[in-house]
C-alpha cells in the first residue's frame, strides 16, 4: 500500500476510546456550565457523583479534560480569554505576607522517592521566604505550628496574611 493509500484508509483514522468516555457527557456539561472550573475541580465533582471513580488518577482526568476542551473548542471565558490583573500599591514592610501550600515527590539519598508537603510564607514587600517541610499532610495543628515557626523566623508577624 502506498503512503497515500494508507492515509486514505481506515487504518490511518483510528479513534481510540478513552478510559473516561463513560463520563464524557457529565464532564462536558460541567465544562459548558462552569467554564472556569479546573480539571481538579472536575475530578472532585466526578468523585462526589460517582463512587467507583477512585481508581482514576488525577492526571488522567486532566488529560481527558484537555482532550475535550480542544475537541469541542471550549474556552474558559469566551468573551475575555486573558487573565486580568493589576499591580498592588507598594505596602510598608511587614504589612502583608502570602502563604501557599504544596506537595512534591523528592528523591532520597537511597534512590527512592518520598512525598513531601510544604508550607511557604513570603513577606510581600521584602520577598523574604520561610519554608517548612513535612512528611505528613497539613492539618490544623501542623499549619498553626508552621505559622508559629515562620513568625519566630521573621521576628514578628505580619499585619495581614493572604492565602493562595
Amino acid at each position: 500500500m502506498t503512503e497515500e493509500e494508507f492515509v486514505q484508509s481506515n487504518s490511518f483514522r483510528r479513534d481510540y476510546g478513552h478510559k473516561l468516555d463513560v463520563y464524557k457527557d457529565f464532564i462536558l456539561s460541567q465544562l459548558e456550565d462552569t467554564p472556569y472550573f479546573s480539571s481538579s475541580q472536575i475530578d472532585d465533582r466526578l468523585k462526589e457523583r460517582y463512587p467507583d471513580f477512585d481508581d482514576v488518577c488525577s492526571k488522567t482526568v486532566y488529560n481527558y479534560v484537555i482532550h475535550l476542551v480542544f475537541k469541542h473548542n471550549l474556552t474558559k471565558n469566551p468573551e475575555d480569554n486573558h487573565r486580568q490583573f493589576e499591580k498592588l500599591p507598594e505596602s510598608p514592610f511587614g504589612e502583608y505576607a502570602q502563604v501557599d501550600f504544596g506537595e512534591r515527590y523528592m528523591n532520597t539519598s537511597i534512590g527512592t522517592s518520598v512525598k513531601v508537603y510544604f508550607f511557604v510564607m513570603v513577606m510581600c514587600r521584602s520577598r523574604q521566604k520561610f519554608i517548612y517541610f513535612s512528611q505528613r499532610p497539613f492539618n490544623t495543628a501542623l499549619t498553626v505550628y508552621a505559622h508559629e515557626l515562620a513568625f519566630q523566623y521573621y521576628g514578628g508577624k505580619p499585619e495581614k496574611i493572604i492565602y493562595d
